[in-house]
């Protein structure tokens, strides 16, 4: 898996490695927790990840409630706008921006490369939510 990924036509940057979250080309601010789950949920791209899931994933190896999980989504829609994040009520949450590009790491295989980007790049398309 790549450290950077960028959606909505580069509107939004993800980089894993600086914990930076640029929208529009400008860093944001976002705490700790909501990084992580907007990471994990970028990282899903298109697919539904369930609030336990979510709760291991982003605090691992601690006992938390759904609310901490609610406030870092409330968290991550204060930033990137409320429909960023969809919720599937009783499941859990989707990003709905659209992937542009991820760039893999040198230890990923190279996979099915589409034409028109850069070496290495790779086109994601995520369904309608």
């Amino acid at each position: 898996m790549s450290d950077t990924l960028s959606f909505d036509q580069g509107r939004l940057r993800i980089d894993r490695r600086r914990r930076e979250v640029l929208l529009q080309g400008r860093p944001v601010k976002l705490g700790g927790r909501a990084f992580d789950l907007l990471w994990e949920l970028a990282c899903a791209s298109d697919q539904l990840l369930g609030r336990y899931a979510l709760l291991d994933r982003v605090w691992p190896g601690l006992v938390v409630e759904e609310n901490n999980l609610h406030a870092q989504v409330t968290a991550v829609r204060r930033v990137l706008g409320r429909d960023a994040v969809a919720t599937v009520p009783g499941r859990g949450y989707r990003l709905t921006l659209a992937p542009d590009t991820v760039a893999p790491d040198s230890a990923d295989p190279p996979g099915d490369v589409n034409p028109g980007l850069p070496v290495g790049a790779y086109s994601l398309t995520v369904g309608a939510v």
